[in-house]
């Protein structure tokens, strides 16, 4: 729909709910943990029927994804602020700095249940998100390091992919950390101290 087009009353009721639905499945996500929430309850929370959750959503899973489609629109919207940026270094840092304070800004409710819903095994099927290759996030730390190695800022012994997978896995693992110690520390500042003296050092 372009930008000047009007939603018809039908589309924004429809919105609506869609937006209903997904504010109560997190809502609850939150509050007894994601493997515990039934899509009846999520319908009841919402005031809708169990049948029009499956309009919208697959099934929870497809819930999950929305939040990070809307993480990954806000890395999309900060690309431009990256890209002028001199160095691969710079552009690694900024856009670390931005990430973890986004994720922070989260919380450690959201961000439980999305980790949970990524490791989860039930019949959801859930989609692996955090590892997809061809997410805006791994698309960005890919094209940074890419043109770090043209440039000669970065080493070029190993593959763009995998020096992407190395940092990505590690930022993974900080913010985990981060989950399991209840925030016992500064995810941003700790965050920059590795990124700068460890993972950049590993890059180059």
């Amino acid at each position: 729909m372009g930008k000047n087009e009007k939603m018809t009353s039908r589309q924004e009721k429809a919105l609506h709910t869609k937006n209903a639905l997904f504010t109560a499945a997190i809502d609850l996500f939150k509050e007894k943990g994601y493997q515990n929430v039934t899509v009846d309850e999520i319908a009841k929370r919402a005031g809708t029927a169990k049948g029009t959750f499956y309009i919208y959503f697959l099934n929870k899973s497809k819930v999950i994804l929305e939040e990070f489609k809307k993480i990954d629109s806000y890395y999309d919207s900060i690309l431009n602020q990256i890209e002028n940026l001199p160095t691969a270094s710079d552009k690694i840092l900024q856009f670390t700095k931005k990430q973890l304070t986004f994720i922070k800004n989260l919380g450690l409710d959201m961000l439980r249940v999305l980790y949970i819903n990524q490791i989860d095994d039930t019949p959801d099927d859930s989609e692996k998100i955090l590892i997809d290759q061809k997410r805006k996030l791994f698309v960005i730390i890919s094209d940074i390091i890419e043109k770090g190695i043209l440039t000669g800022e970065l080493k070029n012994t190993t593959s763009v992919v995998e020096l992407t997978n190395y940092f990505n896995r590690s930022i993974r693992g900080l913010v985990l950390d981060w989950i399991i110690s209840e925030a016992s520390f500064n995810l941003v500042n700790q965050g920059m101290k590795y990124t700068e003296n460890f993972l950049l050092n590993a890059l180059k």
